[in-house]
């Protein structure tokens, strides 16, 4: 989730990502607006994915289990949480996949004084 969280938003709790389709990506994991008839059910708004980095790494870990329940505990299933379960949008899965393991890789690297930096950087923006 760290690793995908810093490809999402670089570790920015309040950012926001316009698309190309319309849509809004929204908080720390880029929470796609296409989710937010089932999260308003659910309690959770849009200010909160903004300003509750919590909430919104508990719907990103939401989505994610999803993709899981779709592909299995896979690679697949991390390139799905960015792209989508469409058979179009395989290379893009493939893509995005690669990229968060990359991160994953650095991150495993860092030391736990690093990560707490970053993290407490990230926050005060």
């Amino acid at each position: 989730l760290y690793a995908i969280a810093q490809q999402e938003s670089a570790m920015k709790p309040s950012a926001i990502g316009h698309n190309r389709d319309g849509s809004t990506d929204l908080g720390l994991m880029q929470i796609n607006s296409f989710h937010m008839k089932r999260l308003k059910k659910m309690g959770i708004s849009e200010k909160q994915l903004l300003q509750d980095p919590c909430i919104s790494v508990i719907v990103g870990a939401s989505i994610l289990s999803d993709m899981m329940k779709i592909y299995g505990y896979s690679w697949e299933a991390v390139g799905a949480y960015n792209a989508g379960t469409s058979p179009k949008r395989s290379d893009i899965r493939k893509r995005y996949a690669k990229k968060i393991w990359e991160n994953y890789r650095k991150l495993k690297g860092m030391s736990a004084e690093e990560k707490n930096k970053r993290l407490s950087i990230a926050s005060n923006k």
